[in-house]
C-alpha cells in the first residue's frame, strides 16, 4: 500500500524547497507547506525552480529605517 493510499499527501515548502509525504494529522508541524499531491509535473517543476523571497514582518521591515538619536 502506497503512502498516498494510506492518506498521506505530498507537501513542499516554497522557501526551503524541501518536500515530503506528510500525514494530515501531522500537518500542524509543517506551517507554510503547500499540498503538491495533485499538481501536474510542469507546475511541480516551477514550484521547485522558482525563487521565493519571504515577506518580512512589519517590525523587521521598519527596523532598518528607524532613526537613532
Amino acid at each position: 500500500m502506497s503512502l498516498q493510499q494510506q492518506g498521506f499527501r505530498f507537501y513542499g515548502h516554497p522557501v526551503s524547497k524541501q518536500a515530503q509525504w506528510i500525514h494530515p494529522g501531522d500537518l500542524q508541524r509543517f506551517p507554510g507547506w503547500v499540498d503538491l499531491t495533485d499538481v501536474p509535473e510542469d507546475e511541480l517543476m516551477d514550484f521547485f525552480n522558482t525563487e521565493v523571497h519571504p515577506t518580512p514582518l512589519p517590525d523587521e521591515a521598519m527596523a532598518g529605517e528607524q532613526e537613532i538619536d
